[in-house]
């Protein structure tokens, strides 16, 4: 087969199918036409390029039966039937049905492109729920460390909320705003010891001796 020739043209009617397959499924798709044409292996297929590849062979050889039997109609000096015009017209929409369907199912190889469940990412590429945190942390030393924790611990929404919550509260408290909240610990601190679910010390402890009452002069 001439070089020329190798790659195989896809027919017109695959092109609404293809636009279902991803850029992976179509370039092995591709590949396997390149491999069938030179007498090569072709690859393991599978999900939409599976079923491309399929369709493409069938129509493949079908063409071919017709194209035979206009070269023999033609050598007897004869023209093709109508119904054989028919007949492989049928054909040829049968295949077309066939992708269709294919393309209808749901395959469980099929690749996408589609990225789910990922944060939402502000312009400088940092996740905005840990930029909240930041945000309402009092103490803003080791931020790379900090993302670092935060990465590893991967909050829900649930938990990013409990988090900043428990930022709010114990930066109000005694202990963090003490000698000018030189106890409070650093961010990556907080996330990786599970500050957030330390309970916070009374803002106002009651002074007294053991009894309650005043503490004597």
């Amino acid at each position: 087969m001439p070089n020329n020739q190798i790659l195989a043209t896809v027919h017109n009617d695959y092109i609404p199918f293809i636009s279902l397959a991803s850029d992976e499924e179509l370039a092995q798709f591709v590949r396997a036409q390149i491999c069938h044409a030179m007498g090569e292996e072709v690859p393991e297929l599978s999900g939409m390029s599976k079923a491309l590849y399929e369709a493409h062979i069938n129509l493949s050889v079908r063409l071919e039966e017709s194209r035979r039997r206009k070269s023999e109609a033609g050598k007897r000096g004869t023209q093709v039937s109508e119904s054989q015009i028919h007949q492989c017209q049928a054909e040829v929409e049968q295949c077309q049905a066939e992708v269709e369907q294919c393309s209808a199912e749901p395959q469980p190889n099929t690749i996408t492109n589609t990225v789910t469940n990922k944060p939402p990412k502000s312009p400088n590429g940092d996740d905005d729920r840990f930029n909240r945190f930041w945000l309402e942390y009092p103490k803003k030393a080791g931020k790379k460390d900090a993302i670092k924790a935060w990465n590893k611990l991967k909050p829900p929404d649930e938990l990013v909320e409990a988090i900043i919550s428990a930022v709010k509260r114990q930066r109000a408290s005694p202990q963090w705003a003490r000698d000018g909240g030189q106890y409070i610990p650093n961010p990556a601190t907080f996330l990786n010891g599970r500050r957030w679910e330390d309970e916070a010390a009374p803002q106002n402890p009651v002074s007294g001796n053991f009894w309650g009452g005043v503490p004597d002069g």
